[in-house]
């Protein structure tokens, strides 16, 4: 769930067209969400007119009859948001301004971001701003200082426009049991509120966003002699956290803090795939059966590529749907994989089997072979610097040479205790099935833990003998013994497939 925040006082002109177009961003992005707004006090119809949007959108007023100020206004919004966060691990608190300056187009990216593993993505602006605002910003920026500004992180630490892990906003409301933000000023609560928030965050990242300073119907309410006295008091606040990072403490990501950046050692050591049989924009669509009885659909997909630790990243997405009246599954598995050495970057797993609820979310650091488990918030070592997780490994399995009586074994599953991997290549057969009649190499993957290749699963995949590996048809045994199979049924194809190192960030040459 997204949580966007907007304080609001005498917007009528803008807010309107700013709550619209969330609205067709946030159901493009196709992510839950939920918008608060908070009325300071306004004079000029702005409660009226937000209060229309909530037969249209979901949307909450929080109103206040007398102005009580930006930084106060910002801090009240992020404690409702964090109340009603049900998964403060996973759920996100964005700040958007009433004032149209913030792009609402532009939360993709700032969403997108986060999912990739940063806890705070602040914005670097761009874009031509008024002069006064300008020169504002100069006298602003001065009275914060230099080192404070680059230790609160990538972005702009003036600019509201922000994304944040609720648990990061959580941890920092918990250990402030009264004021959180003490400044009042726009760009000091902004640069405030960055400072209090970062201690308790493990990575900060910035996204590029062009503020609209054009479309803003009102005079600009910066007061740059305001905000220069405030913000010297917040530049010791930044000063602490400069003190933070140089002895290494907390979550606070070392002495290059908010560089969300990771040293690229595999694209030394680690060859990549010779030839990768898939590519953006494949889709290929299962009809799933339970026995012998067609119970639902699954989808194999990979609709994009993302940035994960600053490496472009292999989104893919599987999604098995379906049941009986004694038993249910609605599992959906996504991995994120290095598009040069295809090693997992990021893996979800959010399950329901049979009524038992299952979430689970991981970030891996190969170059470290660390990994961070996100949903408990704990950390530890790999056993190997080229993980791989369960979507991974089939993904990987496409791209090698299979011949009939192998036996492969990999080191390379994210856990120690689910190495060794095996793939056994059984033998060659054909399938017919709803996409048509394949030729198919069939192989036994093994893992020795849970999921849907678990020992004790016996699980079968069919490939298509071909250049294209296609996932043909799938069997395995899940609780209960209960026999689950995949029949393809739609090819939706993706690029021509390429070697590894013709996909350079997020695209070809």
């Amino acid at each position: 769930m997204i949580y966007i925040c907007i304080p609001a006082r005498d917007e009528v002109r803008t807010v309107g067209l700013l709550l619209w177009r969330i609205r067709e961003t946030m159901a493009a992005l196709g992510r839950d969400y939920e918008v608060l707004v908070l009325d300071d006090g306004s004079r000029d119809g702005t409660r009226r007119l937000v209060d229309t949007y909530r037969r249209v959108m979901p949307l909450a007023l929080i109103e206040h009859d007398r102005p009580c100020g930006y930084g106060p206004a910002v801090e009240r919004l992020l404690r409702e948001a964090v109340g009603r966060a049900r998964y403060p691990k996973r759920d996100a608190v964005a700040v958007v301004q009433a004032d149209f300056t913030d792009p609402p187009e532009h939360l993709a990216a700032l969403v997108k971001t986060m999912e990739g593993g940063a806890d705070i993505v602040a914005s670097a602006p761009s874009g031509p701003a008024p002069r006064p605002v300008r020169w504002g910003r100069k006298l602003a920026e001065f009275a914060l200082g230099k080192r404070q500004r680059s230790a609160l992180g990538a972005g702009d630490p003036l600019c509201g426009f922000r994304i944040y892990r609720a648990m990061v906003a959580k941890s920092a409301l918990d250990a402030s049991p009264g004021r959180l933000l003490r400044s009042r000023d726009p760009w000091a609560a902004n640069a405030e509120l960055y400072a209090k928030l970062a201690p308790f965050a493990r990575r900060l990242a910035a996204a590029p966003v062009q503020l609209r300073w054009d479309v803003r119907r009102r005079k600009s309410r910066a007061r740059p002699l305001v905000a220069a006295r405030q913000l010297l008091r917040v530049r010791r606040l930044a000063a602490a956290v400069v003190l933070w990072s140089s002895l290494g403490l907390g979550g606070l990501p070392g002495a290059a803090l908010g560089q969300a950046f990771v040293r690229d050692t595999l694209s030394a050591s680690v060859p990549a795939p010779a030839r990768i049989p898939f590519a953006v924009g494949e889709r290929l669509r299962y009809k799933v059966k339970f026995g012998i009885f067609n119970v639902g659909e699954g989808w194999m997909s990979i609709p994009r590529i993302d940035t994960v630790s600053s490496f472009p990243t292999y989104a893919v997405e599987w999604h098995i749907k379906g049941g009986v009246p004694f038993y249910k599954m609605d599992s959906k598995f996504y991995s994120w994989m290095d598009v040069r050495t295809l090693v997992s970057r990021r893996f979800v797993k959010d399950q329901n089997e049979g009524g038992r609820e299952t979430y689970k979310e991981f970030m891996f650091f190969p170059e470290d072979r660390r990994f961070q488990r996100i949903d408990y918030d704990t950390a530890g070592v790999m056993p190997t610097s080229l993980p791989l997780d369960d979507v991974a490994f089939v993904y990987f399995a496409r791209t090698l040479l299979l011949n009939v009586g192998d036996t492969l074994t990999y080191n390379r599953f994210y856990k120690e205790e689910g190495n060794p991997v095996v793939i056994r290549v059984l033998r060659r057969d054909q399938r017919k099935v709803g996409a048509g009649k394949f030729n198919t190499i069939v192989v036994q993957p093994i893992i020795r833990t849970d999921g849907l290749f678990a020992e004790g699963g016996r699980a079968e995949i069919h490939f298509s003998d071909d250049d294209n590996r296609y996932l043909v048809y799938m069997e395995t045994h899940i609780a209960g013994g209960i026999s689950l199979s995949l029949h393809l049924e739609e090819v939706q194809s993706g690029g021509p497939a390429t070697s590894a190192t013709e996909v350079v960030g997020g695209g070809k040459r």
